[in-house]
């Protein structure tokens, strides 16, 4: 009779141990897959309908926003330009037939970005308002410049026309030296290809 116990309790053990060996492997290739990134999270476009996007200036090269973006006021289509609507905060209301995607302001003004589903998912134009709220809050915040292991200081944001790196951050070393550098936050609305990321420059702790 013992030895009957003895042996269930062997092959319940036996399992045991199995079952946490094949977590630990699962854990292990999970790990390996999540980015090691802090702030890097993208999402589809589709996912971050009722969000805050910012509208980013246009290349300094054109004079407006191109086919790209449609500005409706009071049902008239007017030109959408730098010098009137860069830095606007407005929410993705919709996406419409899968071409545009669809904005809308507290003001009344709506407007269609231009958007293939196709082309990664991104939109010209745009980056999330949540990003850059929290790319302001770095501002006068000491953090780590991976390249060459030493502390600056972050002494301005700004938007870029790019939205695959759309905050330009300035920063300066403890000597005096400054430094300018474009990048994501979360990598939404930026193609995977050419994102280019704070995590990957900058770290708040010691890299």
């Amino acid at each position: 009779m013992a030895t009957i116990i003895s042996l269930y309790y062997l092959v319940g053990m036996n399992k045991v141990l199995i079952a946490l060996f094949s977590l630990f492997v699962s854990s292990t290739a999970y790990s390996q897959q999540k980015p090691v990134t802090k702030f890097y999270a993208p999402r589809k476009i589709e996912q971050t309908i009722g969000q805050k996007y910012v509208l980013l200036p246009a290349d300094s090269s054109k004079m407006n926003y191109n086919f790209y973006l449609h500005k409706w006021v009071d049902g008239e289509e007017l030109k959408a330009t730098p010098a009137t609507d860069e830095g606007k905060v407005m929410v993705l209301a919709n996406i419409v037939e899968d071409t545009h995607a669809k904005f809308t302001a507290e003001w009344g003004v709506i407007y269609f970005q231009y958007f293939k589903p196709g082309d990664d998912g991104t939109m010209s134009f745009f980056a999330p308002a949540a990003d850059y709220e929290k790319a302001k809050s770095f501002v006068n915040k000491q953090v780590w410049l991976k390249s060459d292991k030493k502390k600056v200081t972050i002494t301005g944001v700004k938007l870029t026309p790019d939205n695959n790196a759309p905050f330009k951050f300035t920063y300066k070393y403890a000597n005096g030296k400054q430094g300018i550098i474009a990048l994501a936050l979360s990598g939404t609305n930026s193609k995977k290809d050419k994102v280019q990321l704070f995590d990957e420059k900058f770290s708040f702790v010691t890299p």
